[in-house]
């Protein structure tokens, strides 16, 4: 089995309850993460809108009940999480804000002060404007941690709590700054030359706002170093380097002071006022409620939001040990279902050291080294930075494969060169049935029945190895004659199940004629499974009168 792996940036905006979900169904979800950020991909979730409360819905209540939590999806160290903010022109509109648009469409004169994006309020202390609700941006400490992850360090007030803690940064994600949308040609005039604009807000669009920031960042990581292909990667290993860097400075990044605006050099906006809480949470509407805004990092907006230009320009000051990956196949032409034999080896290109992390085996089907698209696989590096291993996920093809490394802490990315290697098909089996149903839906064998009767002629193609799904078509034949609707079916289609190596005639046949049938099946293979027939042919009698 291929995995898809043609971007480079991935969002996601839906959140699930970390305090609700089992430590098996976490650890799956940290490790779709941590395949993506071994294929070099930047994987940007949103920490929720209930503020701490991870476990309610903000759209139906107005009061939590469940317990602190985050977002178990943004949980993972593998990906960035975002949380929101929100602007505060603290009534002096006119200092921060054009009466009119100007010829390039702006009205915002300056930088907005920040603040924790919270709207919660109870239905008796609700500022003008605001709805009863736990609107607010998601935040917290992952249960599902055991130590802290080794990128989450070196900036002012990051907890020693040995957890991965959330949010990583935040962008603005309240109603009261919110995003304008033009949605399925809305913003094309009408015969009026009118327009209709959609506004969106919530952690679930700062998400991918941020998304579309690293987009440029991408850009130009690769201008940087002339390739096309270069990823980003995890952005959490840049992100907390940079905000290290400003430990010295933050007084200058407030971003919640009145009096004074950032400075131009701040990479990140100190986020310092505010909290989290919300209705139903212990210690809601008070400054000791569990996460405060404050100094650096916080549980409820992270190192803060972003100043957009100073992030993209300064991405690449910061700098990693390169590496050499080096990927090996001793074995040119395997059998499908075969394991592949592969050893990766990363080492740094000076000095001593060992990269730790993970490794993604990607493939180019066809040998066509322009487009490495799938993933085989994702290998975690040895205590001396090495893998030996096999995969037996490749589909018959003619394959390049490359090894990516996906760099830690101090060693950088790097990709191996191509190593080829062929998957000849392997052997299949077909095996035929021809079947009925009860009124009640009970499956029975066919074997005889008047004319009328529902006749469902089933192949079954199995792979000898147990790998892989094998696809294509399957030919039945009657020594009767032609098969009333056809005789040539494409396998995981009809009504079965799209899980499973079978073909089903759809419907079931009614119109067999009265006679002796014995049918068989072939099926015609595929790049990873040969052609097969079914060795033992079935026989049915239709005899005459009306199915009842």
């Amino acid at each position: 089995m291929l995995f898809r792996s043609n971007s480079d940036i991935i969002t996601e905006s839906f959140s699930s309850c970390e305090a609700d979900t089992t430590a098996t169904n976490a650890a799956g979800i940290a490790a779709l993460a941590q395949q993506a950020a071994a294929q070099g991909i930047t994987y940007v979730v949103s920490t929720g809108d209930s503020g701490a409360e991870g476990c309610d819905d903000p759209d139906t209540e107005t009061v939590a009940s469940g317990p602190v939590s985050v977002n178990v999806l943004a949980s993972t160290p593998f990906n960035t999480a975002v949380g929101g903010t929100i602007f505060n022109e603290h009534g002096q509109n006119s200092t921060y804000w054009n009466s009119t648009n100007n010829t390039e469409g702006e009205s915002a004169i300056s930088y907005i002060p920040e603040d924790v994006w919270n709207l919660s309020c109870t239905s008796g202390n609700c500022a003008s404007g605001n709805n009863p609700g736990i609107w607010a941006g998601g935040g917290g400490v992952s249960i599902y941690s055991s130590t802290k992850p080794s990128w989450q360090s070196g900036v002012t007030g990051i907890p020693q709590d040995n957890a991965r803690d959330l949010p990583d940064v935040s962008l603005s994600a309240a109603s009261h700054d919110a995003y304008v949308l033009c949605l399925e040609g809305s913003c094309v005039p009408n015969s009026s030359g009118e327009i209709e604009l959609f506004l969106v807000g919530g952690t679930s669009a700062s998400a991918p706002s941020f998304a579309s920031i690293m987009a440029l960042v991408v850009e130009q990581v690769r201008v940087a170093v002339s390739n096309t292909g270069q990823r980003v990667g995890l952005a959490n290993y840049v992100l907390y380097r940079l905000a290290a860097a400003e430990n010295g400075t933050l007084s200058q990044c407030n971003a919640s002071n009145t009096s004074g605006l950032p400075a131009s050099t701040c990479v990140f906006n100190d986020i310092t006022t505010g909290n989290n809480a919300v209705p139903g949470e212990q210690n809601y509407g008070l400054s000791t409620a569990q996460y405060q805004a404050g100094v650096g990092y916080d549980l409820a907006t992270g190192l803060g939001s972003v100043n957009v230009g100073n992030l993209v320009n300064q991405w690449n000051s910061v700098t990693f040990n390169p590496t050499t990956t080096m990927l090996s196949i001793p074995e040119q032409s395997i059998q499908h279902g075969s394991p592949v034999p592969f050893t990766v080896v990363v080492s740094p290109n000076n000095g001593t050291g060992t990269p730790t992390g993970d490794v993604s085996l990607l493939a180019a089907a066809h040998n066509d080294e322009a487009a490495f698209n799938d993933s085989v696989g994702m290998f975690t590096l040895n205590a001396s930075g090495s893998i030996a291993s096999s995969t037996s996920n490749l589909p018959g093809d003619d394959f390049l494969l490359e090894a990516h490394y996906g760099g830690d802490t101090t060693y950088a990315p790097s990709d191996s060169g191509w190593a080829s290697v062929t998957i000849t098909p392997e052997p299949s089996t077909t095996i035929v049935s021809v079947l009925t149903f009860t009124a009640n839906g009970t499956q029975l064998n066919f074997t005889s029945g008047p004319f009328g009767s529902f006749v469902y002629l089933r192949a079954d193609v199995a792979a000898l190895s147990g790998h892989g799904t094998p696809t294509g078509r399957v030919t039945f034949n009657d020594t009767f004659g032609p098969i009333p609707g056809g005789n040539v079916y494409n396998l995981n289609t009809g009504d079965q199940l799209n899980d499973g190596s079978y073909t089903v005639t759809p419907n079931g046949i009614l119109n067999f004629d009265t006679d002796t049938h014995t049918i068989s099946a072939s099926y015609e293979g595929d790049f990873s499974f040969d052609p097969s027939a079914s060795t033992q042919a079935l026989t049915f009698t239709i005899q005459p009168g009306f199915f009842a």
